[in-house]
């Protein structure tokens, strides 16, 4: 054996040599250069997908290690709109006011969204420009799905553009001498306010509270809006005051209390200003509609309002003021001290084609206190197959009569008379079917239709025409280029 250990060393390369006299699997190793990989059990090593911390991997972005979107590289250009971002009430915060107070930094490029889930909350809160409520789910407000006991409170942002406030889908209730909701600009900066479906509501009983107030240069526009007050006759307050704001009521309804909209304070020409639309209020006090601004304009179209109170009035205006009405009903209970319109002198209604009542079912009574300005706009009629002239007709006006005249009447200084209607109130045409046409003016060209020539037939003053009905070639058409009397005629 010792011999063929002799010969296989002496065949062997040093290498070999080394192997073959290792004592142990060490010496080996290092004779072979071998890391300890070569000795560590397999057990030792991963086999499968495995995963390592952050740390234990070198070489990677700040980014892998952070998680901010701020770390990152080459990141997209903004546009320069931001979309907005949104907390849910009993998720991110457990209470409104939390979700509210959570938010920093809101403008109208990077508005936030409060979601409020179902429920009844108890909160007065104060909210925020940019910062936005809404409700879940398909409320549309009139329920009570999402229903906020308190009062509340906002204030404009001093940035422009970035005053505005949103409220969707809620019924605001409160039962105190604080409005519901009170709105106020920022300075002289505008504060602009949208509330769409939403139910609000003050049912204290005391005739001074307010449900939402409008402060002066806030513009609140309100769309599908219920309102309500206190049930009990004689009790309640004002739906909506605007002191010194503006107000835009479309598609809105109110009922109880004891005025619908009360218009005070002053800001400039025309301002506290209230527009209504397709709305309808029921109330029960003084006046349904109370202007007391001597600067105030209100405008109103296809509404109605209602008195149920026994001494109520239907709109009252203060001096200086003006209200125009169009289209509109007006009902108030039947007394001597009630006026469907009443105010100051100095006041002015415009109004177009009003219901006015001020005893139970009986419609078109008018009763409108002497003090106020009555304008009235009555668009221009045709009146047709008349054998009458007609009454008070309107300047422009038109009257074909039965015998196939037709006239234009003209505005007199004073009123429309039958007396001054005559050919100094502008012109006349008359139009006699069996004779032609004959278009005459109280002094100056006429032009006439006719069979035969003019010539030595027809009086005209100098540049009248006449068109022949049996002319031919050179003969259809005659100026009158002389003379007053029915000569100077001459074809073309």
């Amino acid at each position: 054996m010792q011999k063929i250990s002799n010969n296989l060393l002496g065949d062997a390369t040093a290498t070999g040599k080394s192997l073959i006299a290792a004592t142990d699997a060490s010496a080996a190793r290092s004779t072979l250069e071998l890391g300890t990989a070569a000795t560590t059990a397999a057990s030792d090593y991963a086999t499968a997908n495995h995963t390592h911390s952050a740390t234990q991997i070198s070489g990677l972005a700040t980014v892998a290690t952070s998680g901010s979107y701020n770390d990152l590289t080459d990141k997209p250009t903004s546009s320069g709109m931001t979309f907005a971002k949104t907390k849910v009430v009993g998720v991110d915060a457990q209470t409104i006011q939390g979700c509210i107070d959570l938010v920093t930094g809101a403008t109208a490029l990077n508005q936030t969204q409060i979601l409020i889930p179902p429920g009844v909350y108890a909160e007065n809160l104060t909210l925020k420009p940019c910062v936005s409520l809404a409700s879940t789910g398909g409320n549309n407000g009139q329920g009570s799905v999402v229903r906020i006991n308190g009062y509340h409170t906002c204030q404009g942002s001093a940035t422009a553009g970035d005053s505005i406030l949103e409220l969707n889908g809620l019924r605001l209730d409160t039962n105190t001498a604080n409005p519901v909701l009170t709105l106020t600009a920022n300075g002289s900066t505008k504060f602009l306010v949208h509330i769409q479906d939403c139910y609000l509501s003050n049912s204290n009983s005391s005739t001074s509270v307010v449900g939402v107030q409008v402060n002066a240069n806030v513009t609140v526009r309100a769309a599908n809006v219920r309102t309500t007050a206190n049930s009990t006759a004689g009790a309640g307050g004002t739906h909506w005051d605007v002191n010194a704001g503006s107000l835009y009521l479309e598609r809105c309804s109110g009922e109880f209390g004891t005025g619908a909209i009360l218009m005070r304070g002053t800001n400039g020409a025309l301002t506290p200003y209230a527009e209504v639309k397709w709305s309808n209020y029921i109330i029960q006090g003084t006046n349904c509609i109370n202007i007391t601004s001597a600067t105030a304009l209100l405008t109103m179209g296809w509404s109605a309002f209602q008195n149920l109170a026994t001494t109520g009035n239907g709109i009252s205006i203060a001096a200086g003021s003006v209200a125009g009405v169009f289209d509109c009903n007006f009902s108030v209970v039947a007394g001597a001290s009630n006026y469907v319109i009443t105010g100051d002198a100095g006041s002015a209604l415009y109004q177009q084609g009003n219901n006015y009542s001020n005893a139970p079912y009986a419609t078109f009574e008018t009763k409108i206190n002497a003090a106020v300005a009555q304008f009235t706009y009555t668009p221009s009629r045709l009146n047709l197959g008349q054998t009458a002239t007609p009454s008070a007709p309107n300047g422009g006006e038109a009257w074909l009569s039965s015998s196939n005249i037709l006239t234009w009447y003209g505005q007199n200084a004073t009123q429309y008379t039958a007396a001054a209607l005559s050919v100094a109130n502008v012109f006349t045409v008359q139009q006699q079917l069996n004779a032609g046409l004959k278009l005459t003016s109280s002094s100056g060209p006429t032009i006439t239709a006719g069979a035969n020539t003019p010539e030595g037939a027809v009086t005209a003053p100098v540049g009248s025409l006449f068109l022949r009905t049996n002319g031919g070639a050179s003969t259809t058409l005659y100026v009158k280029q002389s003379g007053s009397g029915n000569t100077g005629w001459v074809a073309k």
